[in-house]
Formats: C-alpha cells, structure tokens, sequence
C-alpha cells in the first residue's frame, strides 16, 4: 500500500492541495473554474474535521496566485465556503471566457462588514485576505479574496 494510501482524508486534501495546479498556457481561459477538496463533506462533522480541508483550500488557494504570476490575462480568484457544507468548499479561478460574458464576477452580493467566524480565523490574517458574507437562496457562504 503506498504511503498515500494511509492518509486521513484531511491530510490526503493536504497533500493533494500541495501539488495542486492549474493548466494555464497563453491561449488558456477559465470559465468559473474550480475545485474541491472534501468531496465527501467529511469536515462537516466537526470544526475540528473540517480543519484540514480548510488548509488543504488555503494552500491551493496560495499555490494558484503563485502560478497566475505567469498567466498573461486578467483573471479573478477567490475561495468558497459553505458554512453548511464542506464539500462545496472550493477555490476558484475565472477570466474572460467563449462560454459567457460573466467577467469581472461582480462580488456586490457579498457583504464584507462581518465578524470572520473562530472556526476560519486562523486562516485569514486581515492583513493579507479579505473576506466576505453572502446569504443566497437560504445558503450562507464566506467569500475569501486577497487584499
């Protein structure tokens, strides 16, 4: 059994998070393109379930503006979270697309006048994320962007 095979799936998010990549050559575009890392919502048992998912996004998160410093076009990114529900947590990457004209994503839906909740303070220092709260639908997500 490879080593892998062993992790929690927490820690598999991690490790998956920390290879994460986007393809994006000169001709790439991005049409609300994202991905996710508890597809299973096994962080919604608990705060401290969900932890390692949170992680896992927050790498990836900061992997992919790593990898943007390259991309050419402009592009939005950002992370979803679903209060309720972990396995619609995701990171996201969006540019002008064939698909629709739906870039720039107006965020004018998200309040960011809020209280960031205990359970995701650790992983939104003020001086680097800027994050919001938007109710849609009876759904309650956290935006997160960089400032």
């Amino acid at each position: 059994m490879a080593k892998r095979d062993k992790l929690s799936p927490g820690e598999d998010a991690i490790a998956e998070a920390r290879e994460f990549a986007f393809d994006m050559g000169a001709d790439s575009w991005f049409d609300f393109a994202h991905t996710h890392f508890d597809w299973n919502g096994a962080g919604d048992e608990s705060a401290a379930a969900r932890r390692p998912f949170l992680e896992a996004l927050f790498i990836a998160f900061e992997r992919l503006q790593q990898q943007a410093l390259s991309y050419a076009h402009p592009y939005q990114s950002w992370i979803y979270i679903q209060d309720d529900d972990s396995s619609q947590d995701a990171v996201y990457f969006h540019t002008k697309n064939p698909n629709a004209d739906n870039f720039p994503v107006d965020f004018s839906f998200v309040d960011f006048d809020f209280e960031c909740p205990a359970w995701l303070a650790e992983f939104v220092p003020a001086d680097r994320y800027k994050i919001g709260r938007a109710h849609y639908n009876g759904v309650s997500s956290i935006y997160v962007f960089l400032k």
